[in-house]
């Protein structure tokens, strides 16, 4: 219970400001063009900043168990592909329906 109550304290502030931009664009705070221009800032500017600081600390990091890794992407193959074809037989979806 301790470890779940570690990653929800982890994950509240991410959760609380997505709380506060959905409700301050339902008050009419952000209109439209600006929720659009704050967009393309985040995923033009922000977001590589963030990921060039993270990959930069990568040296830092321990090495990787590829156990781990072949084990994680086999049981995401396996899932997906089950899924697909749940989603192509039972709900007779196209492929890009499918794939989504």
């Amino acid at each position: 219970m301790q470890l779940f109550l570690h990653h929800v304290a982890l994950c509240a502030p991410l959760f609380l400001l997505v709380a506060l931009g959905w409700g301050s664009v339902k008050i009419g705070l952000f209109t439209s063009e600006v929720t659009k221009a704050l967009g393309r800032f985040t995923f033009r500017l922000l977001m590589p900043v963030m990921l060039f600081k993270l990959m930069s600390g990568f040296a830092d990091m321990p090495p990787v168990d590829w156990r781990i890794l072949i084990a994680f992407f086999a049981s995401c193959t396996i899932i997906y592909a089950m899924g697909r074809s749940f989603f192509k037989h039972v709900f007779k979806t196209d492929a890009a329906a499918t794939t989504v």
